[in-house]
């Protein structure tokens, strides 16, 4: 069984990979980014966060963003922000000490996320 924020994760992608322009603004795709947005605050809102929460939120921002949603973007990347210092994110790949393989990875993951969501709030 799959957590939802793996299931947001899903549909945040099929957003991007759409074509926004071939379909009107009650169109099917349009639904979908509801259902995302809803979602996403409804997760977060339910706990303190996860990496494929915040993963979710800059991915629906990337949308949102490409969409013209520009202050739906903003809202999105902020909250994706305030996720990642909760979890204390920076704090993971900043550690010297790597015990094993699964930590190395979760290092980078944390890593990258960071990265990509400061680039995205430019």
């Amino acid at each position: 069984m799959r957590r939802p924020e793996t299931d947001l994760l899903l549909i945040c992608m099929c957003l991007l990979l759409k074509d926004p322009s071939k379909f009107g603004p009650r169109g099917e795709i349009h639904k979908h980014y509801k259902s995302a947005r809803s979602a996403y605050f409804m997760l977060q809102a339910d706990s303190i966060g996860s990496i494929e929460l915040a993963q979710g939120g800059l991915l629906l921002a990337t949308y949102e963003h490409a969409s013209g949603l520009v202050e739906q973007a903003y809202a999105t990347i902020w909250t994706s922000v305030r996720m990642m210092h909760s979890l204390r994110v920076r704090d993971k790949f900043q550690r010297k000490q790597i015990d094993n393989e699964s930590d190395e990875l979760e290092r980078a993951e944390a890593h990258a996320l960071w990265w990509a969501i400061l680039i995205r709030d430019r």
